[in-house]
């Protein structure tokens, strides 16, 4: 692995998709272990690692794949590729691609200082439970400025 490449990781279960992206040489590959849930992938530019990592975290792929997940007795369950399969390939000369990557790197920039704040600082602690977590940042992050271009962005890809 080289420090062009990117890894995406994903979620394979639960009922929303959650992804992340970091540069091939920021993590110890040599000690890292990959279990059974979480999906990952090896991309060429930080571009398609943005537009993946992106599309995945979105609202809009949840209206695609709600459909197909099997349903318990907690809901929509078990993502697994769900969210890979319906999302394009990523063709950086696609403007509705190139549009994703561009709202993402806003909102990424966005958050890169309201992530700091004090009460986003404790919900990034293990200290609270995950779920938790997960549905007060995503609160906080639909409260910033590049929140709605991204939304419009994402929802193109998928035709909505």
């Amino acid at each position: 692995m080289t420090g062009q490449d990117w890894l995406v990781f994903a979620s394979a279960g639960g009922k929303l998709p959650c992804a992340a992206y970091v540069r091939g040489d920021q993590i110890p590959c040599a000690r890292t272990i990959i279990d059974q849930t979480l999906y990952w992938g090896r991309v060429g530019s930080e571009d398609e690692a943005i537009y993946i990592t992106a599309l995945i975290n979105s609202p809009s792929v949840i209206d695609v794949i709600v459909a197909h997940q099997p349903r318990g007795a907690f809901g929509e369950r078990h993502i697994h590729k769900l969210a890979f399969d319906r999302t394009p390939m990523f063709d950086p000369t696609n403007p509705k691609h190139r549009a994703v990557v561009k709202a993402a790197r806003v909102l990424l920039s966005e958050w890169s200082v309201r992530r700091m704040q004090p009460d986003i600082q404790q919900l990034l602690s293990p200290d609270k439970h995950m779920i938790t977590r997960r549905k007060k940042i995503r609160v906080a992050l639909e409260s910033l400025h590049g929140w709605t271009a991204y939304m419009r962005a994402a929802a193109a890809v998928y035709g909505r």
